[in-house]
């Protein structure tokens, strides 16, 4: 039941952008969008789905501790 109301709630979102903002805007607009709502998207429906997600929190600590001169 839940991931039908999540379902619906994004078709939702993303007919009402559409018509407000997303016939507007160029194709590479429109990729990052869709590729980010689709992320999003199957986010929620791990975590509907009692799947653990790891926090990217470690990595991005990580990643910046490689640059030269960040401590």
């Amino acid at each position: 039941m839940l991931i039908g109301i999540v379902l619906f709630l994004f078709l939702a979102v993303i007919l009402y952008d559409y018509n407000v903002y997303l016939n507007k805007v160029r194709v590479q607009e429109k990729v990052v969008y869709y590729s980010l709502m689709l992320i999003s998207l199957c986010i929620l429906l791990l975590q509907n789905a009692n799947v653990s997600i790891p926090s990217p929190a470690e990595a991005i600590i990580n990643a910046l501790r490689a640059l030269p001169g960040i401590q």
